[in-house]
């Protein structure tokens, strides 16, 4: 969600002509942002799937005395 929210908020302030580059490469920049993003996003829902399966085999996993 963050992520998505952070990729609206940057897009919104582009169409508004708000960005500027420190580099003068403002569009590659922002490519550069918004792929990472994207890569970022497929990562969190990856370890989101992984963290889910180690749960529900953790469930079952008791202390033995």
């Amino acid at each position: 969600m963050a992520l998505e929210q952070t990729a609206r908020l940057l897009k919104r302030l582009e169409e508004e002509g708000r960005l500027k580059s420190d580099r003068d490469t403002l569009a590659a920049d922002l490519e550069a942002a918004y792929a990472g993003l994207t890569i970022a996003a497929g990562a969190a829902e990856t370890l989101r799937g992984a963290l889910k399966r180690a749960h529900g085999g953790l469930g079952a996993v008791a202390y033995k005395d």
